[in-house]
């Protein structure tokens, strides 16, 4: 059996919950008018959180990809998540398809918290910088 401390799971695991942070920061910086407004429509500053929720996403989102400060990173995405799911994937407040399309994001989100969770408490695994600097410390 080989060793679960070298495996490249976690690895794998970071590139793929980070890609989402990612992608919606680049969305929203290639589409930021839009953004702004939907946050306005919701009732906060537009561009002052959209600005906050680019700067988060790309932030964070990276520190976890290299696994710099990824506990960190984790509970930052983790915070920044759930009140952006309880705000903009409120199904509770909808009817019909519009309702299934939103508990489909809500759901998807309450996953991605579980993976934040997971590198919270475990970290960022072997392949990672903070695995480097604790072999170097």
């Amino acid at each position: 059996m080989p060793n679960p401390s070298s495996s490249v799971a976690p690895l794998f695991g970071r590139m793929l919950i980070c890609w989402i942070f990612i992608y919606s920061a680049w969305g929203q910086i290639v589409e930021f008018h839009f953004w702004a407004g939907r946050a306005s429509d919701k009732g906060m500053p537009g561009v002052a959180a959209i600005v906050a929720s680019i700067t988060i996403q790309l932030v964070a989102g990276f520190a976890v990809l290299l696994g710099a400060q990824a506990k960190i990173a984790a509970a930052a995405l983790f915070v920044f998540l759930v009140p952006t799911t309880l705000v903009f994937h409120d199904f509770w407040t909808l009817q019909g398809a519009a309702r299934n399309a939103q508990i489909i994001n809500f759901s998807r989100n309450m996953g991605i918290l579980g993976g934040l969770l997971f590198i919270f408490t475990f970290g960022a695994g072997a392949y990672s910088i903070d695995a480097l600097r604790r072999k170097n410390s």
